[in-house]
């Protein structure tokens, strides 16, 4: 992965041309966060409205997937975020540093987020991280 090393909540790590990678802690106020530095970058990169659109959506799944699933809301879990402008696409990564995604009988939602992402992204896909931890990436495709 690209990107530096997590060092305070909300610190940005690298910012180059075609390249965004952040880190945040694994709390609720991560998710806005997170959701208005890639709908910027989205922008910046000339996507059409609807994908700024659903980069928002699917970012704000993602880094709610990963505090409650992958982190199981402990904040000093690290959330990174990698984003990545090449090849008329917006590639987006979401890693925890978690105990990694679990079956469970008992959860607070409805079960719709990676529905919601595979329906709202042109492409994505969900990897264990090793030693532990999740990894969800997502494409959207550039006018």
């Amino acid at each position: 992965m690209a990107g530096g090393v997590y060092d305070e909540p909300g610190g940005l790590d690298v910012e180059e041309p075609g390249l965004l990678t952040f880190a945040l802690p694994a709390v609720g106020d991560s998710v806005p966060d997170a959701r208005r530095r890639l709908v910027a970058f989205a922008r910046e990169h000339g996507a059409a409205d609807t994908t700024v659109a659903n980069v928002a959506l699917c970012v704000s799944e993602a880094v709610t997937n990963a505090i409650v699933h992958g982190c199981r809301r402990d904040p000093s879990c690290a959330i990174e975020i990698v984003a990545d402008a090449l090849d008329g696409a917006i590639e987006i990564v979401v890693l925890d540093d978690g105990p990694g995604l679990a079956a469970r009988v008992e959860s607070d939602g409805l079960g719709l987020g990676l529905g919601v992402i595979a329906q709202a992204s042109a492409r994505f896909a969900i990897r264990d991280r090793a030693p532990h931890g999740t990894e969800l990436w997502m494409r959207f495709e550039l006018p």
